[in-house]
Formats: C-alpha cells, structure tokens, sequence
C-alpha cells in the first residue's frame, strides 16, 4: 500500500501496487510512505494478483552477480565476452539439456536448465550494459508474446485439438512478421545460427510451405541416400571426394530422416553419445 501526502485535507491518497513495480513509477515524492504488512510466521509472500506467479526465487540475485561480474573490477574473462563469443556455451548448454532429457536424470536436467538460464541473464547484462536491453525486457517481452499466441487460453477463441493451437501459433506468428520491424533475411541468414542437420530440416520445412512440395517418401529417399552412397563410393576411389559430394549425402540423410519422421540432428547426437559412453566403458579396461 502506497500513502501520498498522509495527514493532508484532500491530498490524502491510497494506491495498491506490487512491491516490484515501486521501481518504475515516478509518481512518489518526500511525502509518500509505503507500507508493506508483516508476514506471519513461517507464511510465503503472495504471488502478485496479476500473474498468478509461483516463482520463490526472483532473477534478481542471478542479475546482481552479473552486475558484480561485469562491473570495472569485476571477472576478466567475463568482462571480455561478447554476444558472438558465447554463441558456442548456449549451444553446448542447450545440447547438455536434451542429453538430461534423454536420460531421465531430474537433478542432471535442474542443473543444465540452470546452466542455460545463466547464459540468458549472461546475454542480458551484457545488452543492459550497452544499452540495448536487459532482463526486464526479455521477460516481459517473452511474456506478451505467449498470452498473445494463446487467445484460446486468455482470449475468446475456441479450439478444439492440438492440431487447431498449432495452427492458430502459426497465424498469428505470421501476422507479427507482417506487422513488426522487417527483417533484411538473406538466404545465407535464413536460419540463423542453426546446426546443420537442424538447418536441412528446416529448410524442408519452408520448401513445402512455399512450393507445396512433398517430403520424398521414406523408400525413395533411402534409394537417394543409397546412390550418393555409391558416388562416394566412386569418386574415393577415383578423382577423390569433394566438400560439394559430402554435403549432397548428408542432406540426402536429413531428407530420409524427415521422411521417417526423424530428427537427423538428435538421430546424430545420440549415435555419438552411445559411442562416447562405449569409449569410456572400453577405456576402463585398458
């Protein structure tokens, strides 16, 4: 509860505001007072009414350490990073979390999820920093976009399966491009910073949304697989193989993973994983 000017004939005011709004009005002077009520012993705070939040632990402390951290006489070697230079942590952290998913490890994933959360508030402070944004911006900005793109949920549209939502996602996505700042997207950006794999499978993606296009079915894309397969085959032995052939097998292997309905990318991960774990189990007996 927030008093103006308590005591003043016709001054007097009450307002109710969250405790962690007080920081962006500007409406308060040196005759305001806020009075927030004791909590009863061993009682939780109230969730703020408008969000119904949960959350125990706010990103405050998390920020604060990158403050500390980014700070003149803070950590060097965080001090020295870039956006571009932690490109390669989110990525390993994101791949360390679908490794936990894969197993089933509950502690292993709470850790990651963590891990990948500091990479966030890690790009936050930095872009605070410079001015650009900061961790506010990127919550409420995430946060507006989910009520919007679920009117079936906090709006008046109704929706009978999945199917629907996954559609109406799409739509309205799609409206936010058309309406919102546009992007110069060159074929070469297309897809961002996408690994490989994942980029071929995207690019099927858009390929039958824009052409109408199918996916090749499964047998005739094993034959394609099948055949560059033996053109490898051929130029090793003969004239050697080039950069160009390597890639027409591996998007070959995307396709056929695709008309399996298979992600190469995960296909690909948890081969390595397997032989990875194999190497350690034979590198014990050595």
């Amino acid at each position: 509860t927030v008093v103006f000017h308590a005591g003043e004939p016709g001054k007097e005011k009450l307002m109710q505001l969250p405790l962690a709004e007080l920081d962006f009005e500007e409406i308060f002077d040196h005759l305001t007072s806020v009075y927030v009520p004791a909590l009863k012993e061993g009682a939780e705070p109230a969730a703020p009414e408008e969000t119904k939040a949960t959350s125990q632990y706010p990103l405050d402390p998390l920020v604060h350490v990158f403050e500390h951290l980014l700070a003149p006489d803070g950590c060097p070697w965080d001090r020295e990073q870039t956006h571009a230079s932690l490109k390669q942590y989110l990525l390993e952290e994101t791949y360390e979390v679908m490794e936990a998913i894969d197993i089933g490890d509950m502690a292993l994933l709470q850790e990651e999820l963590g891990d990948v959360l500091m990479q966030v508030v890690f790009h936050g402070a930095l872009a605070q920093g410079r001015g650009d944004f900061d961790c506010n911006y990127i919550i409420r900005d995430v946060t507006e976009k989910l009520i919007r793109r679920h009117p079936h949920v906090f709006g008046e549209v109704h929706v009978d399966h999945a199917r629907q939502v996954s559609v109406l996602w799409e739509q309205i996505k799609s409206e936010e491009k058309k309406n919102g700042p546009q992007q110069d997207k060159a074929p070469q950006n297309l897809y961002g910073g996408l690994p490989a794999l994942l980029m071929a499978s995207e690019y099927l993606k858009l390929k039958k949304k824009l052409t109408g296009e199918k996916t090749l079915a499964a047998v005739a894309a094993a034959e394609q697989v099948d055949m560059l397969w033996q053109k490898l085959q051929v130029k090793r032995q003969g004239e050697g193989i080039q950069e160009e052939d390597l890639g027409d097998f591996l998007f070959a292997s995307a396709v056929l993973g695709k008309a399996c309905h298979l992600s190469p990318e995960t296909a690909l991960i948890r081969t390595i994983q397997k032989m990875s774990r194999d190497l350690v189990k034979n590198e014990a007996y050595l």
